[in-house]
């Protein structure tokens, strides 16, 4: 089904027509999608402090940290005794 815009209905229709018109006949994961997107604008219009809070910027490097520190970890276990179990000759 072509998508229905301004363009090719010849008249002025209201925003959330359109919208409707062109997602009626969507499979229900995609409208899924839509419902995230619409959300995620509803949120940043109204409650913009709510994103500000979740996007930290420390947040990466937080979970990165946790991350290095993890491998590190992991690593130096994976060589414990290794210089016993393999002696330079």
């Amino acid at each position: 089904m072509e998508a229905i815009n301004l363009n090719n209905m010849g008249t002025q229709v209201p925003v959330q027509e359109l919208i409707w018109a062109n997602i009626k006949d969507l499979p229900k994961e995609s409208i899924s999608e839509i419902l995230d997107f619409i959300v995620f604008v509803r949120t940043k219009t109204f409650h913009p402090e709510v994103l500000e809070q979740s996007v930290e910027p420390n947040s990466l490097h937080h979970e990165l940290s946790v991350l290095d520190y993890a491998e590190t970890s992991h690593l130096e276990s994976e060589f414990a005794d290794y210089q016993a179990l393999y002696p330079h000759e």
